[in-house]
């Protein structure tokens, strides 16, 4: 009877003691491993760690050697070495910059205004000669009309020739004082527009 109701009561504690869950300590000496993936082979776990391993490795930079002065003389830090074949390479040479171009506030570069100074210049220099062969020619003419006794060829061919000369000449001193204003000018437009003095010259 006494061996009846002790397994009765164990019966009763039993499954009571299973619904409990068991206190497993996280840290120490006894703590119990972290359960592998069911299904999972110890050889898929280890193929696993090797392959993040693997992953992190080529993550990390590769170092190009040590460079020193005795290497820069040799020229031992211009080669690479392939980790393809293994074979010593030199790499192509540095990309050149780009070229910077300097603008005004106007967007006008440099070369630009090089170009309008070197253009007026020369339109100033070319006024100035037309208008001394102008001169030169107005000088002759008046000396011939002076000088000829025929006054029928004097009045119909020097005279309308010297006048002809005369207005030519007075258009190209005014075509030389407009020039000479525009390459004066340039240095006032220039400076407005924020481009160096040196630009123009």
């Amino acid at each position: 009877m006494k061996k009846l109701v002790a397994i009765a009561l164990i019966a009763g504690v039993l499954p009571a003691l299973a619904q409990q869950p068991a206190a497993t300590p996280t840290h120490g000496p006894t703590a119990r491993p972290t359960p592998r993936p069911q299904g999972a082979s110890l050889a898929d776990i280890v193929r696993r760690s090797q392959q993040q391993a693997r992953r992190e490795e080529k993550k990390k930079k590769k170092s190009l050697g040590v460079i020193s002065n005795e290497s820069l003389k040799s020229g031992e830090a211009k080669k690479r070495i392939s980790t393809v074949d293994g074979k010593v390479s030199a790499p192509a040479g540095p990309t050149p910059p780009e070229e910077i171009v300097l603008k005004d506030n106007n967007g006008v570069t440099e070369q630009q205004w090089r170009d309008r100074a070197a253009s007026l210049r020369r339109n100033v220099a070319q006024t100035r000669e037309r208008v001394e062969h102008l001169e030169s020619e107005a000088k002759r003419l008046e000396n011939d009309f002076y000088a000829w006794s025929d006054g029928n060829y004097r009045d119909n061919v020097i005279k309308p020739s010297w006048d002809r000369a005369k207005e030519d000449l007075k258009n190209a001193r005014a075509d030389l004082d407009q020039a000479e204003t525009a390459l004066s000018n340039l240095d006032e437009e220039a400076r407005k527009a924020g481009a160096p003095p040196g630009w123009i010259r």
